[in-house]
């Protein structure tokens, strides 16, 4: 289990995990991470990467890291997500904004403070990854499809949005596991019907082959096939 640094993000007012012993990176929870635990997540491995290559490190070498984290979770779901260039715009997105607002800490106009609090509010909210183009089709056939890995698509995201969230997918959920072996049934069900179609194809083919080959022995003619001239190329 991650420990937690002395140093407190502000706004946030919570402690970035620690990345001192190996294997302990990653979102582990049983909810997709928020756009809190993305920011925690990202200064944590920035403060570990800067102590351990005595400041060398970049700010794109931690976002690396939790864009990687970010798509182990979610790979587990077999949910489609977003490409890593537009996971990396996200979570580039939140840093400077969180950069901006401390810039201005220090003002309590109205809109400022609106601002931080909008901002904080969005980070308590799952941080959406999930492809638009697949979302949009779910929202679209969830009512009448009877795919049922669809539609149980759609009834996990509608549990994780926002920040009131009800349905879990955990590395030892007993319902992530039936998902992840009809999604394999599936799959090996295509591919079974996939082979049986070429083979036939095949089939077919050949008879078509063996029809020509018995013409032709029937044929005395002999033809002679051109030879290729010579190359052009020196």
């Amino acid at each position: 289990m991650n420990t937690k640094a002395k140093t407190v993000l502000w706004l946030v007012n919570k402690s970035p995990p620690l990345f001192q012993e190996p294997g302990n990176h990653g979102f582990h929870g049983c909810y997709p991470p928020t756009g809190e635990e993305v920011l925690l997540q990202f200064h944590g491995y920035h403060h570990h990467l800067q102590e351990a290559t005595n400041l060398q490190s970049s700010v794109r070498d931690s976002v690396k890291l939790v864009v990687e984290d970010i798509q182990q979770w979610w790979g587990r779901t077999g949910i489609e997500i977003k490409s890593w260039p537009a996971l990396e715009s996200m979570v580039n997105g939140d840093i400077d904004k969180l950069k901006l607002l401390k810039k201005w800490r220090n003002k309590e106009t109205e809109p400022e403070i609106k601002r931080r609090e909008d901002f904080l509010l969005k980070l308590r909210n799952t941080f959406w990854v999930v492809q638009p183009s697949y979302e949009k089709e779910l929202s679209r056939l969830h009512a009448t499809t009877t795919d049922k890995r669809k539609l149980e698509d759609w009834m996990y995201l509608e549990g994780v949005r926002g920040g009131s969230r009800t349905a879990t997918l955990g590395a030892l959920d007993v319902q992530l596991r039936k998902r992840q072996k009809r999604r394999l049934l599936t799959e090996q069900s295509e591919a079974e019907r996939r082979r049986a179609g070429e083979d036939v194809s095949f089939a077919t083919a050949s008879e078509k082959v063996g029809d020509n080959d018995s013409d032709k022995s029937d044929d005395d003619t002999t033809y002679t096939l051109p030879l290729p001239g010579p190359s052009s190329k020196k």
